[in-house]
């Protein structure tokens, strides 16, 4: 295990020559290993989904080819290892490589390269899961992205490698584009993430000359994290106050995009966001819940709405528990909604005692739950509920 440098390095190889011919040589490197997918049952989910609807549901992103290939002279001497092999040490007799439990990795691209329009922005569920990752749903982030441009509604630990597996080598395009991160609150679930994706912007930006500071909205606390941190590393960006852009105001990072806050019913210093395209033509409306019980806040806020992403993070029936943790219900996420007038509602940050799907009692027109990875259009949003049916067949069991 080490760094591509070691690697390439002669006094390494001169080392290595000195063992044993019969030696075998597993070299775990990042640069030279695929970045393939680990976790078999996710991927057995995954690809049922995308058995569904791929369109919404694309593969994740897995390659059987490494970003770099390891020089020829090295490729005789070294095995790169892939998830799951084995090398077995005893009984002499089978000592050697074992290739056997290897993942089989997707064979379908994923849909990297969705045509993005202002007028038609795509969202990703990149985190669906509450309080902390689980094997099936990583925590809250939602990608909005159009044209030269996209908005991260929250950003919890492991965002930069749910982004990875939906827009894989296209990636680094997605990070520079980034304008905005809006984080709902101070619960470490929406936010560790957000080190990582500033850390990659900036890197990829500063080695092209072309570092344009992103916008960061937060409650006000989350500035002097962001001050303290960047004490260890330097980050660049640009820090608005959620409190300073309530609803009866908004920021406006370019001519056509506003993002406004809402104040919901949380934790202290918890808000949810609306965000809007300014257009005489063909003009959206998004609003995000973050965490929050139903509030008449959100509910004025996001009046008419073309699409709600609410939190849902209890089943219908355990009102108490919601009430007591200041979260909601799946009923009361869709009572919400229709208080609203939104045309149409996603339900996300499900509790994890829901690994794969959450318990519900409903097939409305207007209504989806959030899969981790699920990509959409906003004019396509009625392809969610048309497949709920055969999305409660496949899990039936978790039902």
């Amino acid at each position: 295990m080490v760094s591509m440098e070691v690697v390439l390095d002669q006094r390494y190889h001169q080392w290595v020559a000195r063992f044993n011919q019969n030696t075998n040589h597993i070299l775990t490197c990042k640069e030279f290993c695929a970045p393939s997918t680990v976790f078999t049952s996710w991927m057995n989910v995954q690809q049922r989904l995308h058995a569904i609807k791929s369109s919404l549901f694309p593969n994740p992103y897995a390659s059987t080819l490494p970003d770099i290939l390891l020089p020829e002279p090295l490729q005789d001497v070294f095995t790169i290892p892939e998830p799951l092999l084995i090398f077995h040490i005893l009984p002499s007799k089978i000592r050697g490589i074992d290739t056997s439990s290897l993942i089989k990795q997707p064979t379908n691209e994923p849909h990297m390269n969705e045509q993005l329009s202002i007028s038609d922005p795509l969202v990703v569920c990149l985190g669906t899961g509450a309080s902390i990752p689980s094997k099936y749903r990583n925590v809250s982030a939602t990608y909005i992205g159009f044209e030269n441009g996209g908005v991260l509604l929250d950003c919890g630990e492991g965002t930069y490698g749910q982004m990875f597996r939906k827009f894989g080598t296209q990636l680094d395009d997605h990070l520079q584009n980034l304008n905005v991160v809006f984080i709902s609150h101070l619960h470490a679930d929406h936010h560790l993430g957000l080190f990582s994706i500033l850390s990659k912007r900036q890197s990829l930006l500063e080695a092209n000359d072309n570092y344009t500071p992103i916008n960061i909205i937060g409650p006000t606390a989350f500035e002097f994290w962001l001050e303290e941190y960047s004490e260890i590393e330097t980050l660049r960006y640009k820090f608005t106050d959620c409190n300073n852009i309530t609803e009866y105001q908004a920021l406006y990072y370019n001519e056509e995009i506003s993002i406004k806050s809402v104040e919901v019913s949380h934790c202290p210093d918890a808000f949810g966001a609306v965000v809007e395209y300014l257009s005489d033509s063909n003009p959206w409306k998004i609003v995000y819940s973050g965490d929050t019980r139903p509030c008449n806040t959100l509910v004025n806020a996001g009046k008419n709405a073309d699409l709600l992403i609410h939190e849902a993070t209890f089943e219908n029936g355990m009102e108490d528990d919601a009430i007591a943790k200041y979260h909601s219900t799946t009923h009361e996420a869709i009572d919400v909604a229709n208080r609203m007038e939104a045309k149409y509602l996603i339900m996300n940050h499900f509790s994890q005692r829901y690994p794969k799907i959450p318990l519900f009692d409903w097939n409305l027109p207007n209504v989806g739950i959030a899969f981790d990875l699920m990509t959409v259009h906003l004019s396509k949003l009625n392809d969610i509920s048309q497949i709920i049916p055969q999305i409660q067949d496949i899990f039936k069991e978790e039902q």
